[in-house]
């Protein structure tokens, strides 16, 4: 993922880059999902680090952080992603405290 400047160039990109859109219209909502799964227990952060770390930390520090507040503002949905982030972050910290699994 190349790392975006705001939600402006993600509309921007999403709505001329058939790729991206197909991306991200699977990517975030199965980070949603994924969120969740973590977020109650059914699925572990030390599995995401070992089976998604690459990627999830991609997702997050070139689409999701530089976007998210202000596509919440912009959509007037302050939910919105907010499973994908919880879980980003989660994977990000876990990953501080266990250096070995650092992409």
């Amino acid at each position: 993922f190349q790392k975006l400047s705001g939600y402006d160039e993600y509309l921007r990109k999403y709505n001329a880059d058939e790729e991206f859109k197909q991306a991200m219209d699977r990517f975030l909502p199965f980070y949603e999902g994924l969120g969740v799964m973590v977020k109650e227990g059914y699925f572990s952060i030390h599995l995401v680090a070992l089976m998604l770390a690459g990627m999830t930390r991609m997702l997050y520090e070139n689409i999701v952080e530089p976007t998210i507040e202000e596509a919440r503002v912009v959509t007037n949905l302050p939910r919105l992603w907010s499973e994908t982030e919880w879980v980003c972050k989660e994977l990000l910290k876990y990953i501080e405290e266990h250096p070995e699994l650092k992409t």
